[in-house]
This record gives structure tokens, C-alpha cells and sequence, in this order.
């Protein structure tokens, strides 16, 4: 019975952990390609039209569902890119 449970913590606990590596690797990589891109934008002088669309985009969701806190941070972001 103790190697059956064993069994089934193996086959149910590695995996689980995999996906949270996966997941965290994930996270870490994920803000880097657009930061560039909006540094890019600020540099080309497109940062404050870029910032008025994720305003527009934040602005223009249902208030009874929650803002995705990435797109926040991103405006966040880009109102300090340009001063």
C-alpha cells in the first residue's frame, strides 16, 4: 500500500512542481519584450500616444471586472518613460 501511495505522490507531485518552474520561469521573461518595445516608442516619440491607447484600453473595461495588473504597470511604466 506505502508503495502505491508513493507512486501516486510521484506521478501527481513532479509534474505539479514542473509546471510551477515552468510557470515562474515564465513570469520572469514575460515583461522584458514589452518594455523594450515601449522604450522603443518613447524613444521614437510615440510614448505619449502609446500611453493614451493602454489609458483608453484601461478606461474602456467593465469596472466590475478586475484590470489586469500587468496593463497597469505598463502604463505605470510609460508615464514614468516620459517624465
Amino acid at each position: 500500500m506505502a508503495l502505491v501511495a508513493m507512486a501516486v505522490t510521484v506521478v501527481v507531485v513532479v509534474p505539479a512542481l514542473v509546471a510551477r518552474v515552468v510557470l515562474m520561469a515564465g513570469r520572469m521573461v514575460a515583461g522584458r519584450p514589452e518594455s523594450r518595445a515601449d522604450a522603443a516608442a518613447v524613444r521614437m516619440g510615440l510614448g505619449a500616444d502609446l500611453v493614451a491607447a493602454v489609458e483608453h484600453h484601461i478606461d474602456g473595461t467593465d469596472p466590475a471586472k478586475r484590470m489586469p495588473l500587468p496593463l497597469i504597470r505598463r502604463a505605470e511604466g510609460l508615464r514614468r518613460r516620459l517624465g
